[in-house]
């Protein structure tokens, strides 16, 4: 096929990558990188496309987040984020009722819908649905990325045993000035509006991302690396008390 058709046919594929997901849990890794306008060359790694087996772009850097996240259809979400120092805040939701927790222990609970003052955290708020919530993490929402960016593939091979794409992904201007998409307000916008051009590895089978890459002016400013999804396995009621 041509590169253009190739190119239509990555897009539908993460169009529907979510299709009859019932279950689905996943582990990643995130490295964030300094790249500020004064950060010095030698701190953070350069512009560059690298190889897809790379774990990340630094590897003397300090260690990554850790990032986990499970879903089950219809109303079921879980969602947690682990620091480098060890620090860990997770968001659960099932049915109207939703926990947020920091180290294990819970700091804030209620029902959905919430009254009164929003109440955002990092890791998910109440004022959206256990749904809204997992769609909200971009680099589990592939059509998030089909609508909000330009994308372009560069390949297609094999990643850590898998086929995948790899895809270049800028952002479309006019979905910036509209605030949607990925550029929506309620979106977590620091992670992507630190970069201004992506890497994106897509699982030829699946429409999800295996790894994704922000790159900057002045270097790169993070890495994802998706180290297990499984889609319709067993998860048990227990994982979201």
């Amino acid at each position: 096929m041509s590169d253009a058709q190739e190119t239509d046919y990555v897009r539908i594929l993460m169009l529907h990558a979510w299709d009859n997901v019932d279950t689905l849990r996943v582990v990643a890794r995130l490295q964030n990188y300094n790249v500020g306008e004064d950060a010095q060359p030698q701190r953070h790694p350069p512009w560059q496309f690298l190889n897809p087996t790379a774990l990340f772009a630094f590897f003397n850097h300090s260690e990554p987040w850790t990032l986990r996240a499970w879903w089950k259809s219809p109303d079921a979400w879980r969602y947690a984020e682990r620091s480098p120092d060890g620090a860990e805040e997770e968001y659960i939701t099932t049915a109207h009722h939703w926990t947020y927790r920091v180290n294990h222990q819970p700091r804030a609970s209620g029902t959905y819908p919430m009254r009164g003052t929003p109440i955002i955290f990092k890791v998910g708020s109440p004022q959206w649905t256990a749904e809204a919530n997992c769609h909200r993490l971009g680099w589990l929402n592939p059509p998030l990325w089909v609508d909000s960016m330009h994308l372009v593939v560069l390949e297609h091979g094999m990643i850590h045993g898998y086929e995948a794409f790899h895809l270049v992904a800028y952002p479309d201007l006019n979905v910036i000035r509209m605030q949607q998409g990925l550029f929506d307000p309620a979106q977590d916008l620091e992670w992507i509006t630190a970069g201004h051009l992506f890497q994106l590895w897509v699982n030829a089978q699946t429409g999800f991302f295996l790894r994704l890459a922000a790159e900057a002016d002045n270097g790169r400013a993070w890495d994802l690396l998706v180290d297990t999804l499984e889609i319709n396995g067993t998860i048990g009621a227990d994982m979201f008390d």
